[in-house]
């Protein structure tokens, strides 16, 4: 017998596991949108913050669980796709990651920004970049400029292969390591968790 959720419009959910993913911008959307139509045995269904500080961006993904837009208690999964770009200190990481466990959100930070993850699909690096820099080097492996509205072509091998070069930079899982280590993203947990699906 198959599982259905109930939805304010009283329609009924498919079994196939949502994962619903928060992002700072057009970029993450962008990118989390283009990888669905990739993967078969999940579904992401990619949102925009559009809000900052990290108690607005609980009380924005509280919104979405009390909609029932997700539902947490049926095995969706909430991910929280942000970026450290000078936004937030340590003392700050550590109450998003405790608010996120509390409430079964997963926090995904990237440090400078998103744009690492991105350029992680053509290249593997060590040196930290500015923002400007790392759009001016997803500028080059284009061949065009670089818009966030746009993100990038890619397909599951290029990103593989910036999975693992994220592993590689990130020496612990956490998202303070994450925060003291630039560049590295924690986004290769939130992919290894969406491949193994496939």
């Amino acid at each position: 017998m198959s599982r259905t959720t109930k939805y304010r419009s009283s329609k009924t959910r498919e079994e196939t596991p949502l994962l619903f993913v928060m992002g700072d911008g057009e970029s993450e959307c962008k990118y989390f949108d283009d990888l669905n139509g990739m993967v078969k045995r999940i579904r992401i269904r990619p949102r925009e913050l559009g809000v900052t500080g990290w108690q607005k961006i609980i009380e924005k993904c509280d919104g979405h669980v009390t909609s029932r837009e997700v539902d947490l208690k049926h095995g969706d999964r909430l991910a929280i796709v942000t970026d450290e770009d000078g936004r937030y200190d340590s003392d700050s990481i550590t109450l998003f990651q405790k608010e996120c466990d509390r409430k079964g959100y997963e926090l995904m930070l990237s440090n400078k920004s998103f744009e690492v993850w991105l350029l992680m699909h053509y290249e593997s690096f060590t040196v930290p970049y500015t923002q400007n820099e790392l759009e001016n080097k997803l500028t080059e492996h284009l061949g065009k400029e670089y818009r966030k509205s746009n993100g990038i072509p890619f397909n599951i091998s290029m990103v593989r292969f910036a999975r693992d070069n994220s592993e590689r930079n990130l020496p612990g899982k956490s998202n303070l390591d994450c925060f003291r280590t630039n560049p590295s993203t924690r986004l290769h947990l939130l992919i290894d968790d969406i491949l193994d699906k496939e």
